[in-house]
């Protein structure tokens, strides 16, 4: 069942997600209050592996991911965010590549998740739609 485009902000979306009582995540970008609650929303579905009608609505221009060494085989979460964001490039950081690419000064949100996976972290780069 797709739903969510009445919902109002990500700790119902929360309690539909962890009743499993959802295929598909709708959000109405308005209604749930901006840009913050969007992202909250799309990571908390990404959590529990539900799609999102999001990436139709908020502008994602590109995304970094924090990548091992050469040696080492690509990591799930990894794996999972370019199969979730395959209209998007993907850069791939090392760890202090990526640690100062979120500290610099064009970062103006950060959102922590619960995902404990090595290597889960993603920066997104977030556009302005004009119309």
């Amino acid at each position: 069942m797709a739903t969510g485009e009445h919902v109002a902000n990500r700790v119902v979306f929360k309690q539909l997600l962890q009743a499993e009582a959802v295929d598909i995540v709708q959000i109405d970008a308005a209604r749930v209050g901006g840009i913050n609650e969007n992202i909250a929303i799309l990571l908390l579905a990404a959590k529990f592996g539900v799609p999102v009608v999001l990436l139709r609505t908020v502008p994602i221009e590109a995304a970094a991911v924090m990548v091992p060494p050469a040696a080492e085989p690509e990591p799930e979460a990894v794996r999972e965010y370019r199969g979730r964001l395959v209209s998007v490039p993907v850069e791939e950081l090392d760890r202090f590549a990526f640690y100062a690419q979120a500290r610099s000064d064009d970062v103006a949100l950060l959102i922590v998740t619960a995902d404990v996976r090595t290597y889960a972290n993603l920066l997104l780069t977030i556009g302005v739609r004009s119309n």
